[in-house]
């Protein structure tokens, strides 16, 4: 009966790591689908020499080489995340 019982909580125990190490990852990260396109993008009449990708019919781009093109001052934040761009 001990035995049982000592398995039972072992067992408890490890599904319940299991699960919450599961749970909490699934929420930070997520696969998708994309495709590297070679669309050609300027800012400023400057082009921007950067990799693009298509996901769900819209082109995306470092945030960071468009606005440094158009010669913005960029300031990030941490504590609140927030970048800003002048």
């Amino acid at each position: 009966m001990k035995k049982e019982i000592k398995g039972f909580v072992i067992g408890s125990i490890v599904t319940f790591i299991l699960t919450a190490t599961v749970g909490f990852a699934t929420g930070t990260f997520k696969t998708v689908d994309m495709y590297e396109n070679n669309v050609s993008i300027y800012a400023n009449g400057n082009y921007v020499d950067s990799p693009n990708f298509t996901y769900n019919d819209t082109t995306y781009v470092p945030l960071r080489a468009v606005l440094e093109l158009m010669d913005c001052n960029i300031d990030y934040d941490d504590s609140s995340k927030t970048v800003n761009a002048k």
